[in-house]
């Protein structure tokens, strides 16, 4: 009985001791204030990269396009060129806005930054090539063609807008050269004919004209422009008899004609 009394006493005494230590707790507050910690606190605000602002841009214009705002696509285009002015795309893009708008210089401006900041883009050089040809800097755009054709030289509208400006230039023998590598890498191409049978006729080819512009009715049997040619360099053979069949020709594509309707004096 002595030996459980002392366990008794020694169990309260400890109990009573831990009680005793125990800190007294204050009433919880009403609210719990929330502090942001690692790593929120002090996190700098989160910037969208120019990439994603230009795609927004860019998207937002096209859309706008398709729904006929070209006003208001021309400004999203420039807010991605200001977003992401390294974006050779995006310059190219904004320079075929200026000009269908009309604006050549501007055109000419972002297609030359298109082109620096992609010398090896193609479209880049086509596109430079011929605002600089409608611009009068022939010498230009033929550098720019030539490039085309370096980094790609089976380049089709290159070898045609080639010859085109060299027949404009004067200097036949490029012009078919250019004309001919063209048609060995389609000969089905109508303009390919056409331009050179051009060229022919102004070297006085006169029967290798012929045949190019013969090329060009069997792939398009009512071209006005190839069959007032082919009529004229007929008569500039003295064969009479063959432009008056092709000016009648002509004037059954096209009744209107008046070219054809002077030359056979109705």
């Amino acid at each position: 009985m002595g030996f459980l009394s002392f366990f008794a006493a020694l169990f309260f005494a400890l109990l009573s001791g831990c009680v005793s230590s125990a800190p007294d707790l204050k009433a919880p507050p009403s609210e719990l204030p929330w502090e942001p910690q690692a790593p929120f606190r002090g996190e700098k605000k989160v910037e969208i990269p120019a990439e994603a602002r230009a795609l927004g841009h860019f998207a937002k214009g096209q859309s706008l396009l398709s729904q006929g705002e070209f006003g208001q696509a021309l400004t999203e285009f420039e807010g991605a060129i200001q977003a992401d002015p390294s974006n050779s795309f995006l310059r190219f893009r904004l320079a075929t806005l200026y000009l269908r708008k009309g604006d050549l210089k501007k055109a000419l401006r972002e297609t030359e930054e298109a082109t620096r900041l992609d010398p090896s883009g193609v479209d880049n050089h086509l596109l430079l090539a011929g605002l600089y040809s409608s611009m009068g800097e022939e010498a230009k755009s033929v550098r720019e063609y030539q490039e085309v054709l370096r980094l790609d030289p089976k380049n089709q509208e290159a070898l045609l807008y080639l010859g085109a400006l060299y027949l404009k230039l004067g200097d036949y023998e490029k012009a078919t050269k250019s004309l001919e590598q063209l048609l060995a890498v389609n000969a089905q191409s109508l303009l390919g004919h056409y331009y050179l049978g051009r060229v022919r006729a102004k070297s006085q080819l006169y029967l290798a004209a012929e045949e190019s512009y013969r090329k060009a009715l069997e792939l398009n049997p009512k071209s006005e422009a190839v069959l007032m040619e082919l009529a004229l360099v007929y008569e500039l053979q003295g064969k009479m008899e063959n432009a008056i069949q092709t000016y009648k020709r002509l004037l059954q594509a096209n009744s209107n004609n008046v070219w054809a309707t002077n030359r056979l004096g109705e």
